[in-house]
């Protein structure tokens, strides 16, 4: 049963001039070849990480902020907790929600809870189907006696 499976050493075929050479390649060139992989996904992930320090543009805080969602529930909380809720878009993170709301409309944020929304099939009338679209929502919770006002 311990010899049943080995593995295979791979063989490659290269063409030149209407000759073929096999070429077969050992463990040993398998290994160097991860290795050879590996080093520059290290040296990438070290410059993303980077990228995502920098401070976000204004035209990035303009759009980061779709419209407030003004419904039953976001009114409540909004009396309750000093918790605002606001679309926003998909691609947007807690940190820069939360510089946004700080410079659109000058509180201070506690902290920024996001939540994504399913997009949801619908039937029309005349029984075509369709879809409303999804997106993501933020819970956003400013210090107690700042407010937001939505004209």
């Amino acid at each position: 049963m311990a010899g049943v499976f080995k593995k295979k050493e791979k063989k490659e075929t290269k063409e030149t001039n209407n000759t073929s050479v096999v070429k077969e390649t050992s463990k040993k060139d398998v290994k160097d070849v991860k290795e050879v992989k590996k080093a520059p996904k290290k040296e990438i992930r070290k410059s993303v990480s980077k990228k995502s320090t920098n401070r976000i543009s204004n035209s990035k805080i303009e759009s980061t902020l779709l419209n407030p969602r003004i419904t039953e529930k976001a009114t409540d909380k909004q009396m309750d907790n000093n918790t605002y809720t606001f679309d926003v878009l998909s691609s947007v993170t807690k940190s820069e929600i939360k510089s946004a709301v700080e410079t659109i409309y000058g509180v201070t944020v506690l902290k920024v809870n996001v939540v994504r929304v399913p997009r949801k099939t619908i039937v029309t009338r005349r029984g075509k189907k369709g879809f409303k679209s999804g997106g993501k929502k933020a819970y956003v919770y400013v210090k107690k006696g700042d407010t937001i006002e939505f004209v």
